[in-house]
C-alpha cells in the first residue's frame, strides 16, 4: 500500500497475481488484497480478474456493472468468472437482463455449460446452492429460454452423479410446469 500512495509500483498483471496470491499468506491481509490486486489488474487491463476480484470481495453487482462497461467481455471470460467463484448470485445476475443489455445466458444453459466442460462439481453445487434456497422452482419455471427437454436433461444428469434428491425436484417442478 505505502509503494502505491508513494507511486513507486508499476501496475502490471504480474502484480496484480502477486498480490492476490499473497492473500492466502496473510489471510487477515485478505480484503487489502484482493482491491490492490484489482487495481493493479484494472490498470493492466485484465478485466475478468477485476470482475474476479469484486466478485470474491462481495460485490457481485460491482462485478457486473463493470462488465457492462467494458466493450467486450468474452465467452470465456464469463465463464473464468463462474468457475473461479461459482456462485448462485452470479449466475443469477448473467442469467438475467441488466441494464437494457441481454442476459449473459440462461440458467440452464449456465449449468450445462458446465457439465459439458467437465465442471459438474460447479454446476451440481449451484443446482443445490439454488434448492437450498428456494430459488431452484422460479429459476425453472422463469427460465423463457430453455425448454423443458433441456431441462430434463439437467434432471438425468443430477440422477447419474449421485444427486438423486435434487433431480427429483427438478422432475417434480417440471411435471408442474408442463400440467
Amino acid at each position: 500500500m505505502r509503494w502505491v500512495k508513494q507511486q513507486r509500483l508499476t501496475f502490471s498483471e504480474a502484480v496484480g497475481d502477486t498480490v492476490y496470491d499473497y492473500r492466502k499468506v496473510e489471510p487477515s491481509n485478505e480484503s487489502k488484497c484482493l482491491v490492490l490486486a484489482q487495481v493493479a489488474y484494472g490498470q493492466s487491463g485484465a478485466h475478468k480478474t477485476v470482475a474476479l476480484c469484486l466478485c470474491k470481495q462481495g460485490q457481485i453487482l460491482g462485478a457486473m456493472g463493470y462488465i457492462q462497461q467494458l466493450e467486450h467481455f468474452s465467452l470465456d471470460d464469463y465463464f473464468f468468472l463462474l468457475e473461479n467463484r461459482p456462485s448462485t448470485a452470479l449466475i443469477c445476475c448473467l442469467s438475467q437482463q441488466w441494464i437494457r443489455k441481454p442476459p449473459f445466458s440462461s440458467m440452464e444453459a449456465i449449468i450445462l455449460s458446465f457439465f459439458s466442460a467437465d465442471h459438474k462439481k460447479h454446476g451440481f453445487e449451484l443446482l443445490e446452492d439454488m434448492s437450498k434456497k428456494n430459488a431452484l422452482e422460479q429459476v425453472i419455471l422463469n427460465d423463457t429460454i430453455c425448454t423443458l427437454e433441456d431441462w430434463n436433461k439437467i434432471a438425468v444428469a443430477c440422477a447419474e452423479n449421485k444427486h438423486e434428491k435434487l433431480s427429483q425436484k427438478i422432475v417434480s417442478y417440471l411435471t408442474g410446469w408442463s400440467v
